[in-house]
């Protein structure tokens, strides 16, 4: 999984040496608060990036203090999932599965709800789909899906089932640092599309 923590006001990668840090806050202090973002990336397995999850925000608000800002992070699995063909397609479609931390705040429900972390490892993940990524599967509400991860004794289903579908009010705000995959919903390459990111509940993905 790949974990991306947004700082909502700076820009600027984040190293652990004092010099490092005052660097940044040289910059912080120097850049205009609304126009700037600071990213940090984190590369694991669900369960490293979970232990250290925690401790990474706190001392990410400690190197930035005193100054306060909304962390959002945005997690995604580092292999994509296949997708069932459609009986006449010809492509080949892969899913990204993850979270997004403030989705509701910069994104609205165009139907459905918000995903809620699942009662038990036997029910499918609920999932909400960008408007453009629902309509390219030809989902909708309350639809479920087998989805195909990678595994060294064979593929394992992942069924996910789509609870909302949303739109972006902007895609020039800085939550969503210009991602092409995440304000389009399909990404082609090859004649293959990645579709999604099928969004869940943190729960479901650390």
């Amino acid at each position: 999984i790949t974990l991306l923590a947004t700082v909502l006001f700076a820009a600027g990668p984040i190293y652990s040496s004092a010099a490092a840090l005052a660097g940044l806050r040289r910059t912080l202090a120097d850049s205009p608060p609304a126009e700037t973002t600071v990213q940090v990336a984190l590369y694991g397995t669900p369960a490293e990036v979970s232990a250290v999850d925690r401790d990474v925000r706190s001392d990410l608000q400690a190197a930035l203090a005193p100054l306060a800002a909304s962390i959002a992070r945005d997690g995604r699995g580092s292999a994509t999932l296949a997708i069932p063909a459609a009986p006449d397609s010809t492509q080949d479609d892969h899913a990204v599965l993850g979270f997004l931390d403030e989705l509701p705040a910069h994104a609205r429900l165009v139907d459905g709800a918000w995903p809620a972390a699942s009662a038990s490892a036997a029910e499918p993940l609920q999932v909400v789909l960008l408007d453009a990524a629902a309509s390219a599967l030809q989902m909708s509400v309350g639809e479920q899906l087998d989805l195909s991860a990678p595994g060294i004794d064979g593929p394992t289903a992942v069924p996910v089932q789509l609870v909302g579908v949303f739109a972006i009010d902007d895609p020039a705000d800085p939550y969503w640092y210009a991602d092409e995959q995440l304000t389009t919903g399909v990404v082609t390459g090859g004649g293959d599309r990645v579709i999604g990111p099928f969004l869940t509940a943190p729960e479901g993905v650390l």
